[in-house]
């Protein structure tokens, strides 16, 4: 059942204009925001059409257009990226359905109101740009508030168990993902055996039409349940991989060089069997296509601009990371004589800097190199997996098609294989 959005009167057209105008730019602005900045660029046209609302419609709220806000717009800095805004009407009026979009996506969740719900995604929903929205930030605002429609998998909102592997009970659960996520929804895969499981990691991602979007793929760091036989089964998907690799792998491998080259061997088997259970659910609906993006604009920036808050943070906090550095949990508890709620506290924020600072490059790789080498290796298992476009050079996404067929069945007979 498609997701119907009432247009309650809680937001309008030109409501969306004076907000992103008069606020969410300014607030974008700010230090505090953790937010990369980027140019918008407006034609003679769009500009007149701010400066006509700016005179002639009554504010929505309390932050009506003024002079200083379309000044803001107007500024330049070359060494920013810039959205090109080719249709200023589309351009927000496309911003407008997302955000009924998302606000009625969000009523299933929480309870929070439409205006802080609507600055919230117009603040950040721009983290997803991939290169080429730069230049089509209309289709990008489509893209989006279609894929805050969708609901194909949204029934799933508790464990459900969705087929068996060998022995084993398979179990799903859909959950939202945030603004700072690269995809709207997030599907957690467990490998259960009885009430025990194996956590797999998570899949970000989106579905428009008969097209599925894949973000990012990230272990459940916060979830790392393990069954013991099954890991060891997993690594049975490593059979032979080694012997189709380069002689320059083979080389770096041995430590006789240092250039390390593109392969598929260093793709951990959770990651291959959470993606083999997802490609099963798309095919249960009948979804083959799928777009995995080569690079969002501004996450780099993003993650760096993180990286300074949280080491800002921590050191005003705790003083020097380094005091801690090589420090047991013990040795830690200790300092703060075994106060529970002080120790707590300083543990959640070393884990957000062991999390964050310094680790843009790491973050970095992962969401290209890593994801798009386990796609690589997914067509190692099922070379039925057609690879549509494989680099940059081809465009903004890796594009895949994968065969409507039961890959789990296939899988099974590779996890049953002892190892050689």
């Amino acid at each position: 059942m498609s997701l119907i959005v009432k247009e309650e009167g809680e937001i309008n057209f030109l409501s969306t204009v004076e907000l992103f105008i008069s606020l969410v730019v300014f607030r974008m602005r700010l230090e505090k925001a953790n937010l990369p900045r980027f140019n918008i660029a407006f034609s003679k046209e769009g500009l007149s059409f701010l400066e006509d609302i700016k005179d002639n419609c009554p504010p929505f709220h309390d932050w009506p257009i003024k002079s200083r806000d379309i000044d803001r717009i107007k500024e330049f800095n070359p060494d920013l990226p810039t959205i090109m805004v080719k249709n200023h009407y589309l351009f927000f009026f496309n911003m407008y359905k997302l955000s009924l979009n998302y606000i009625a996506y969000q009523h299933h969740y929480s309870e929070r109101s439409a205006d802080a719900l609507q600055i919230d995604l117009l603040e950040k929903i721009w983290l997803r740009m991939i290169p080429n929205d730069l230049n089509n930030i209309e289709d990008f605002l489509y893209r989006e508030a279609k894929a805050y429609q969708d609901d194909t998998f949204r029934f799933i909102d508790d464990w459900t168990k969705v087929g068996t592997l060998l022995n084993y009970d398979i179990k799903v659960k859909n959950t939202s993902g945030t603004l700072y996520d690269e995809n709207v929804n997030e599907m957690h895969i467990r490998i259960y055996d009885g009430d025990e499981y194996h956590s797999l990691p998570r899949i970000h991602y989106d579905v428009i039409g008969d097209t599925c979007y894949i973000g990012a793929i990230q272990s459940e760091k916060d979830d790392t349940h393990y069954l013991k036989d099954f890991k060891r089964m997993l690594y049975r998907l490593n059979n032979q991989v080694f012997d189709s690799e380069s002689k320059e792998y083979h080389a770096y491998k041995k430590g006789e060089s240092d250039y390390y080259p593109e392969n598929i061997s260093d793709v951990h088997p959770n990651f291959i069997m959470a993606l083999t259970i997802f490609f099963d659910l798309l095919s249960s609906q009948g979804i083959t296509k799928v777009k995995v993006p080569f690079l969002h604009v501004l996450s780099y920036d993003h993650h760096h601009l993180l990286s300074q808050e949280y080491e800002k943070y921590f050191t005003q906090m705790h003083g020097s990371y380094e005091m801690y550095a090589h420090k047991s949990k013990e040795e830690l508890k200790r300092l703060f004589a075994y106060d529970n709620y002080e120790y707590e506290t300083f543990m959640a924020n070393k884990k957000l800097y062991d999390h964050y600072v310094g680790k843009e490059d790491f973050i970095s790789r992962a969401k290209t190199e890593n994801l798009i080498r386990l796609f690589r290796r997914m067509q190692f298992h099922f070379p039925d997996i057609v690879i549509k476009t494989e680099t940059p050079l081809e465009g903004d996404y890796m594009i895949l098609y994968i065969p409507v067929n039961s890959k789990t069945k296939q899988i099974s007979k590779q996890l049953i294989k002892k190892s050689s």
